[in-house]
């Protein structure tokens, strides 16, 4: 078999697409989203490109660093420390979004990442984020400064609640004496560990993810000024072809995390086996969102389905943001979404039926 001929690399929009992730990296205000050229790179140029492109970026983000670091008071550790969680955090994303190294070396037979089905990328992504930021939080829980902020931050927040209490002598007594800025510090980094971290990382990554394929069918469809409808993004598995989230089934072998991770939880805090708690947390915090996004595509087919009026979809959409929205409903939404992303196990919502055997053996 003849090998691949190896796609060019597309020299400017890399050197743009690493100079935006610098900069973005550098930019409070849009921090989020440095990660956003790197997605756009791999999903309308090729993991070539955005291998190119992280790199590019990994090197421009280590020399903007070394020399700010000669102007600013932070010690050559913290600089370090910084310029590697930028670099690992990228790559982890970029082998999310491009996982093949070489088309020439996937054309003549050699494993290639590429095989990880995309879900599960994502997770692992997620995942060696989500340890890479918590040396981070050990650093700064030891900072000073750091230390000073999030205590000012919890009195102010404990003085707030406090007087909320109002008369009530008994109510505004128990604050006090319970919440306190040890008790918020201890309970922001408890519940970091049990999952809040991970969800962030989560989190972080879907949004990137998520935008740079649409921007990528965005431009490709008036660049080419048809309707965008079935083109094809480019990725060696075809993983990236639709990104709507009416697609979107979670692995069957995930159902069974789900369920050992609950009993992992209840072991662990009856035997009082922080680490095993931590891990089964963060294992349920993974299905949850992944079966929330399962829940999100069952309900957004039905809302295709429906043949409703553009006005209605709008309408309709407004209705399930303000929901989402709402302190206390959004709660209940969620919940709702994530139990009927885990009834579609047993009962297949959408149609056609999903081929293969049921997500649980014997089934």
């Amino acid at each position: 078999m003849m090998p691949r001929q190896v796609a060019a690399i597309p020299h400017i929009p890399v050197l743009i697409g690493a100079g935006a992730c610098v900069f973005l990296g550098r930019f409070w205000l849009f921090g989020f989203l440095y990660l956003l050229p790197l997605g756009v790179m791999a999903a309308g140029y090729g993991f070539r490109a955005a291998w190119v492109c992280l790199a590019l970026a990994a090197a421009g983000n280590g020399l903007w660093s070394a020399a700010a670091a000669v102007f600013s008071p932070y010690p050559g550790e913290q600089v370090i420390g910084g310029i590697v969680h930028f670099a690992l955090t990228a790559g982890a994303f970029t082998w999310m979004m491009a996982p093949s190294f070489t088309d020439a070396g996937e054309a003549r037979g050699r494993y290639s990442p590429a095989r990880i089905p995309g879900v599960y990328r994502f997770v692992i992504a997620s995942c060696a984020a989500s340890l890479l930021i918590l040396p981070l939080i050990a650093s700064l829980r030891q900072s000073t400064a750091f230390n000073g902020f999030i205590r000012t931050q919890a009195e102010a927040l404990s003085a707030l609640y406090t007087t909320s209490a109002g008369a009530d002598v008994v109510k505004q007594s128990l604050l006090e004496q319970y919440l306190t800025p040890d008790f918020i510090i201890d309970t922001l980094i408890v519940s970091a560990l049990r999952g809040g971290v991970m969800a962030s990382c989560m989190a972080f990554f879907f949004v990137n993810r998520q935008l740079a394929l649409a921007l990528v069918w965005v431009f490709r469809r008036r660049r080419r000024g048809g309707t965008g409808a079935g083109e094809a993004l480019p990725d060696s598995r075809g993983e990236m072809r639709n990104f709507a989230p009416a697609d979107f089934h979670v692995p069957s072998g995930f159902i069974w995390v789900l369920s050992f991770s609950l009993l992992a939880v209840l072991a662990g805090k009856i035997g009082g086996i922080a680490p095993l708690e931590i891990v089964a947390w963060n294992g349920m915090v993974i299905c949850g969102i992944l079966y929330l996004a399962q829940g999100g595509g069952i309900a957004a087919y039905f809302i295709v389905r429906a043949n409703l009026s553009p006005f209605m979809r709008l309408a309709l959409n407004f209705l399930l943001f303000l929901l989402i929205v709402s302190p206390g409903i959004n709660a209940v939404l969620l919940g709702c979404l994530i139990l009927l992303g885990i009834a579609e196990n047993w009962a297949p919502f959408r149609t056609p039926k999903l081929k293969g055997p049921s997500s649980t053996p014997g089934m």
